[in-house]
């Protein structure tokens, strides 16, 4: 009877132990799926984003707010995809959460002007050089537009840094299982040198190295690690932002004296304008993943950071030959 009642108490000793996971909330897709790779079994992830909604203009509720502040640890991509996050950092009453700007040693740009500067030489650029843009603008709905492109995601090596910060959260607040973090992060990043690899393969191969986006500015840090030269008509980082007739005209005007055949559009937003583009230059549209935010059908399969990027390769490989 002795031994029966130890067994039990080590069973559900065992059972308590297993139980004991780190409580995580973040923001955007990306960060979600690398939390949960590094965090694995000892990490239960939640992705305060609703799927299916745009990332840049998403407020928390009071709800979200207090599951952030009960978690163990918030992950934001950086303040200029979540300035409501700072905000909450700056909450002196939210103790228990740890709170991690997963942008933390990277260098941010502006790079729609840093693509400018290095591309407005070549002709075909001149949709992007032949207005200002303005760095902080509030738009009708009152969000404000990205001073800084938010988008580092997007750059697989930049995407290595976001991970290491990640894993040094993890161990900060459970340093006993270091070495499982330690693994995980090594484990992934081998994954996304090979994704950088892979990337640097097919566009040194392409014949074809400027890409027409007809989405908000996303790919900036994309295409200045890969020496591609970006052509788009919307000048601010955001969604919220606008084409102006005289980009899209511009824009069209490049298909068509550079011949080239393929328009890159954004998957979750409305396709009109790149419908009438593609229709009068007689281009097929081939989708660019920005991935901070997925439909809900993608949700609930087995999608991944990785999984996106090797659409987009595929859409590149298609598009610059």
């Amino acid at each position: 009877m002795k031994n029966k009642v130890i067994v039990v108490f080590f069973l559900l000793s065992i059972t308590v132990i297993s139980a004991e996971k780190l409580n995580v909330v973040t923001t955007i897709f990306p960060i979600y799926d690398f939390a949960k790779i590094i965090g694995g079994e000892f990490a239960n992830v939640e992705l305060v984003l609703t799927p299916g909604i745009d990332a840049h203009s998403f407020e928390p509720t009071p709800k979200n707010i207090i599951k952030i502040s009960n978690s163990d640890i918030f992950f934001y991509t950086n303040m200029y995809m979540e300035p409501w996050a700072e905000k909450i950092k700056q909450n002196r009453s939210l103790k228990k959460a740890y709170i991690v700007d997963t942008s933390e040693n990277i260098t941010m740009y502006n790079t729609n002007e840093k693509l400018k500067k290095e591309n407005c030489h070549h002709k075909h650029m001149e949709i992007n050089c032949d207005e200002p843009n303005h760095k902080h603008e509030v738009n009708g709905n009152n969000h404000h537009t990205h001073s800084l492109d938010p988008h580092i995601w997007l750059d697989p090596i930049l995407a290595i840094e976001i991970v290491k910060n990640i894993r040094d959260a993890y161990i900060k607040v459970d340093e006993k299982n270091k070495e499982y973090y330690i693994e995980n992060c090594n484990k992934y990043l081998n994954e996304l040198t090979k994704l950088d690899n892979l990337i640097k393969n097919i566009i040194n191969n392409s014949n074809n190295k400027i890409i027409v986006y007809a989405g908000h500015f996303a790919f900036g840090y994309f295409a200045l690690r890969y020496g591609l030269e970006y052509i788009s008509p919307y000048e601010g980082f955001s969604p919220n932002a606008e084409p102006t007739p005289k980009k899209i005209s511009n824009l069209i005007n490049s298909l068509k004296e550079y011949n080239l055949n393929y328009i890159f559009y954004e998957n979750m937003e409305n396709t009109k304008i790149i419908e009438t583009i593609a229709k009068e230059t007689n281009s097929e549209i081939l989708p660019l993943y920005t991935i901070d935010n997925i439909t809900r059908e993608d949700f609930n399969t087995v999608s991944s950071y990785l999984y996106y990027m090797k659409l987009n390769i595929d859409s590149l490989k298609k598009g610059l030959n």
